[in-house]
Formats: C-alpha cells, structure tokens, sequence
C-alpha cells in the first residue's frame, strides 16, 4: 500500500514551476519475512514503512506530450528525523513562536490556496486528477 501525506495536506507536496517539477512525499508499507530469533530461517513477519519523496515532471515531454513522468525519488533518512523529544525541546526553546500562531482558519486557508493553485494550473490547460481519497475539497473534486 502506499500513501501520501499531500492526500490531505497540500503542504506536504512542493511544485517547482520554473522546471515543472512536482516532489510528493510517498510511505509505502508492506511486510516482509525476517529472521527473528536469528537461527538462519526467517520464521516471522514484520511490517516495514518505507519513505521517499517522488520527483515527477509535470508538463511538456521532448516528444510534445503532456503528461507526468517519473524523474526520481529521494530515500528518507531517518537519521535526520525529530524525535518527540527534540520537537518538545523546540516548543520549550520558543514557547512565543507556537502560542502566538493563530490556527483557527489555517486548514480553511490552505485549502482555499490549494483551490486557487489548481485551479490556474487548469486554466493553462493542466488536468489534475486525485488518485487516492482525500477529504481535501479540491481534491476531493478531482477524485477519479
């Protein structure tokens, strides 16, 4: 299975107009036999999330089509993820930084943006279509 935080947050996707690149971030999970009690035989199975961001061109191929193509995909690297414990550390460090946000229309807002960015994409002839459900209203439109 493979899932995609930008199916209901459109923060999580970044849109590179200069070079009409699109980077989405995917988690795929599957499970996989492994060696558990590391006798040799691998008698167990566990469930791995594996995660990426996908480089896709959005626009005009040397051939003259448009379409989406596949450009690369980056490996996550948990090294460099925050732990509870760092993002605690950052809201003790900056208390004024998180009280002071007003969240209240931040999930209208961002939706509301997301329409306006389709939306011109659209009237430049670009086609969006949702391939997995989200309850974001703009891509909820656009579900196949």
């Amino acid at each position: 299975m493979v899932f995609s935080e930008a199916n209901n947050d459109h923060h999580a996707f970044g849109w590179f107009a200069n070079r009409e690149l699109l980077s989405v971030p995917t988690a795929r999970y599957f499970s996989e036999r492994w060696d558990a009690d590391e006798d040799g035989y691998e008698e167990a199975y566990r469930y791995v999330r594996e995660d990426e961001l996908s480089i896709l061109h959005v626009g005009i191929d040397e051939n003259g089509m448009e379409g989406i193509q596949a450009q690369g995909r980056v490996a996550h690297n948990a090294e460099v993820q925050y732990s509870d414990d760092l993002m605690r550390s950052a809201f003790d460090a900056h208390p004024s930084f998180f009280r002071d946000r007003n969240y209240g229309r931040y999930y209208e807002q961002h939706c509301e943006q997301l329409e306006t960015m389709l939306s011109r994409a659209e009237s430049e002839g670009h086609r969006f279509r949702s391939v997995t459900p989200s309850e974001i209203p703009a891509l909820k439109r656009r579900q196949q």
